[in-house]
């Protein structure tokens, strides 16, 4: 959310550090230092631990809940189709580009700030494509980003995250609170 001064909140969504999850949309969510852990994760790693044999290695590698997603495939186009409309190179503009985005009119400054620092910033990014989404539940997915700069041969990741809001697949709220914080130093000396 925007502050009431109309500046970017300093810090992002907090998530699961085992999966990923908004951690607003997690059950219950155990802090301990700078590590956050969703009651499923913890559920699903408690089991595994179970689960072990007694010759079991004494450490063992945590295995994610895998999540199958109804038509995965029109998901991930979904959510690829979102990220072009938002953050894309040739992204529409801000009217249109808010049906793709959580939160829509809420999430309109990032998107001004976002248009506003095109061709400011010292990179050319030719491209930009969704390389990768892992379903977190039926709601939510971890998103890999590939952002292509002019002469580099492969991708720069950026993490980011879709929500699926109203029946649509649609970029969330801190993958754009994000962007727009990443932005912000490229912005005009007197606002846009």
């Amino acid at each position: 959310m925007l502050q009431a001064s109309g500046s970017l909140p300093p810090h992002l969504v907090p998530r699961c550090s085992m999966c990923g999850r908004d951690e607003e949309r997690c059950d219950r969510v155990l802090i301990a230092g700078g590590f956050r852990l969703c009651s499923d994760c913890a559920r699903d790693a408690v089991a595994q631990l179970d689960a072990s044999p007694a010759d079991a290695p004494r450490l063992a590698r945590f295995r994610r809940r895998e999540v199958a997603v109804s038509d995965k495939d029109a998901a991930a186009a979904a959510i690829e189709r979102a990220f072009d409309a938002a953050t894309g190179p040739m992204a529409l503009p801000v009217d249109e580009a808010i049906a793709f985005v959580e939160g829509g009119e809420q999430c309109r400054e990032y998107l001004e700030i976002i248009r506003a620092v095109r061709g400011r910033v010292p990179v050319v990014v030719n491209d930009q494509t969704v390389e990768r989404v892992r379903f977190l539940d039926e709601t939510e997915a971890e998103v890999s980003v590939g952002i292509w700069l002019a002469g580099n041969p492969q991708p720069m990741i950026q993490p980011a995250h879709a929500v699926l809001e109203d029946g649509t697949w649609k970029v969330s709220r801190g993958s754009m609170q994000h962007y727009a914080q990443q932005a912000r130093p490229f912005l005009p000396p007197h606002g846009f």
